[in-house]
């Protein structure tokens, strides 16, 4: 094979080849911020959830846990575990919505008013 002929393969396989790495790389950069940028969303839509707010005391799976920090792209919780350890679980703000997260509320503080026969709307007996 003549060496002009093996050159100029050689020039047009990486005059094709490098437009399709340039675009390969540029594609998963895209798909990396489009995580990113899709995580630091959610952390936002969470921290301005008005239904929670960090020192919050919820159920997390079944777990008794407090809402220690809401970040950008993760949120820690407080979990004491049954041995009685205390250790932050990092939650990536993605899988949030796929968690099973209850607010746990402090009857003592709420005034529900009674209503019943001998009762009028204020809880007075009647």
């Amino acid at each position: 094979m003549d060496t002009t002929t093996f050159l100029e393969i050689s020039n047009n396989f990486s005059l094709w080849l490098t437009p399709l790495m340039t675009a390969g790389v540029a594609f998963l950069v895209l798909v990396l911020l489009k995580e990113i940028f899709v995580s630091i969303a959610r952390g936002i839509r969470f921290r301005y959830n008005p239904n929670f707010k960090e020192s919050d005391i919820v159920f997390l799976d079944g777990e008794r846990a407090i809402i220690v920090k809401i970040g950008m792209l993760t949120t820690v919780f407080g979990v004491t575990k049954p041995d009685g350890t205390y250790c932050w679980r990092y939650i990536p703000n993605t899988r949030i919505e796929f968690l099973k997260l209850e607010k746990i509320i402090n009857l003592d503080k709420m005034k529900i008013p009674v209503v019943s026969a001998n009762h009028d709307n204020q809880g007075n007996p009647v």
